[in-house]
């Protein structure tokens, strides 16, 4: 009898469907409330899309040379293009897109999540921290809440991480222009892994889907609003106080006469002006684990070039040693490394970086479950659990957790794997020097 129960709950529909009904769950109460939700940050990226088919600046006021102040518009131009069929919709409606836009980006996370994990007790164990760290807390609330972007980031890494297992190094040269198109930070870890691992079909990838975007560039006329969405960037970083405030973004200027939310929530968006748009300066950062990593070893400038050298110093160390103890890497470690290249990136970079940001360890906690030992699984765990300011709060638990989790990728990446670790027979091939 309790070896039937045992193989019944061997079955992988078990723990899908405990997550399955808590996501359904969590969707229907936020969906009662979601017409109240502010979408601060799809506001601003529907106003910049407006701004961009216009033919007008959506990035700061001024000239390139002299910038007076910037609107708060961060997203990218091949960003803001698919945001365009939205500017004329009346703001119900794009609340209702945003909303369904989060949760069928999460669900497909989620998916690719059970997808890694084969061993059927670490399924448990990965609807666990799912729930418990990234839907019912805060840090999914901000991401529905204000329409943020960073799950589709999540989901770009879930997907590159499934073409190398897969062998579709083309293809993913191809997704990575895309991601880089979208979130630029994505060209750190994709050119610095591709410099160590060279693999000429994903340059070949690279390069054709970099020709492609340029093409798709020049074709929607949107080079011009690349540069200004670059000379915004500057300024963003030149006006970050390097003393690191940790109350977030402070404007100056408040929102332009209008509504400053989506919450008049029948207003037609393509006759009420650009009633989201801001007039900032004075940025601060959120998330700050570089105040614990960067302030006290004395990094604190009154430019951004310490925090650049040391970015790349941190980067470069990490590759060089990964690349030295493995000439070539499993799928798996290559994706760590990856996501470990990105994730500092986000850290290290001068720039403001929001709570919503740690969607992005659902990918690096999923790996860790599913691949990893039960030590780096117990020490992500006590890392998330700090994050989420449990089970006690104390002065920067968010940054010493996620510190935590950074050891535990790191410990990840550089441990050997031993026969019989949840290695398939396919993904033991790419443990030649041919492998990535």
């Amino acid at each position: 009898m309790l070896q039937q129960i045992g193989q019944f709950l061997k079955r992988p529909f078990i723990p899908a469907g405990i997550l399955g009904l808590v996501f359904t769950a969590i969707l229907v109460y936020y969906y009662n409330y979601h017409y109240k939700f502010d979408y601060g940050d799809m506001a601003m990226r529907v106003e910049g899309a407006k701004l961009i088919k216009e033919g007008r600046n959506a990035y700061y006021y001024g000239s390139p040379g002299k910038i007076d102040s910037v609107t708060g518009v961060v997203s990218t131009p091949f960003l803001n293009f698919f945001h365009m069929p939205l500017s004329g919709l009346d703001h119900c409606t794009i609340k209702d897109i945003t909303f369904w836009m989060e949760f069928v980006l999460m669900a497909a996370c989620l998916v690719l999540t059970f997808w890694v994990t084969r061993n059927p007790l670490k399924r448990y164990v990965q609807c666990g921290v799912v729930i418990l760290f990234f839907l019912v807390p805060r840090y999914w609330y901000f991401n529905v809440s204000i329409g943020q972007i960073y799950i589709l980031y999540t989901l770009l890494i879930f997907v590159l991480y499934l073409l190398v297992v897969k062998k579709r190094y083309f293809i993913y040269g191809i997704v990575l222009a895309i991601s880089i198109a979208f979130r630029p930070l994505f060209v750190v870890p994709g050119l610095i892994l591709l410099l160590f691992y060279f693999n000429k079909n994903s340059l070949k990838g690279l390069l054709v889907g970099g020709i492609a975007l340029l093409l798709f560039t020049l074709a929607t006329k949107t080079f011009g609003d690349w540069l200004e969405y670059n000379a915004a960037m500057k300024y963003y970083t030149a006006q970050t106080p390097f003393a690191l405030k940790a109350n977030g973004v402070v404007f100056n200027e408040h929102f332009i006469a209008g509504s400053k939310t989506y919450s008049d929530c029948k207003m037609d968006n393509s006759k009420s002006g650009f009633y989201y748009l801001g007039k900032g300066k004075n940025f601060g950062s959120i998330l700050n684990s570089q105040v614990i990593v960067i302030k006290y070893l004395g990094i604190v400038a009154v430019n951004s070039l310490p925090y650049l050298l040391f970015l790349f110093a941190a980067l470069f160390s990490v590759v060089f040693f990964a690349k030295r103890k493995f000439p070539a890497l499993t799928p798996h470690k290559y994706a760590m490394l990856f996501f470990l290249l990105y994730i500092l990136t986000e850290i290290i970079m001068p720039a403001p970086r929001g709570n919503y940001n740690f969607i992005l360890w659902l990918f690096a906690s999923a790996l860790i479950v599913a691949r990893g030992s039960y030590g780096e699984i117990l020490l992500i765990i006590a890392g998330l659990l700090l994050n989420n300011n449990k089970p006690f709060v104390i002065n920067h638990a968010r940054e010493y957790g996620e510190v935590l989790m950074i050891l535990a990728a790191l410990i990840f990446l550089f441990r050997r794997d031993k026969p019989g670790n949840g290695l398939s027979e396919g993904t033991k091939k790419h443990l030649s020097p041919t492998a990535v």
